[in-house]
């Protein structure tokens, strides 16, 4: 569960996608930043096995796509900036990775191959 850091200064422009889904649209005036709070459990129960070896977590991050390019690029230089440190900052998500496409994806505007 994230919560958004909207101070009173920068109030959220609400859109709602239903099903009792909001989300605060980023734009050159209001653009929050990710403040991740811990899920309320009544308890939480962690067990670690240390003799079984899993897969190794080398990090979090996101996906570059056209799409996602075409939008930042469609915003001021500081949106673009604020909406990067949303997932990359010390404010942020703090995420540490990134992949692109290599050859074609659902995102692309045109194909990558004749």
């Amino acid at each position: 569960m994230f919560k958004g850091k909207a101070a009173q200064d920068k109030p959220c422009k609400p859109r709602n996608y239903g099903h009792d889904s909001v989300a605060c649209v980023c734009d050159k005036h209001y653009c929050d930043s990710a403040n991740p709070q811990p899920p309320e459990y009544k308890s939480v129960i962690l067990t670690v096995d240390r003799q079984k070896k899993g897969q190794t977590i080398i990090g979090f991050g996101t996906a570059f796509t056209d799409a996602a390019g075409l939008n930042l690029n469609s915003v001021s230089q500081n949106l673009r900036d604020q909406i990067i440190n949303s997932y990359f900052g010390k404010e942020g998500l703090r995420y540490n990775m990134a992949r692109t496409t290599i050859g074609h994806c659902d995102f692309s505007t045109e194909p990558y191959l004749p």
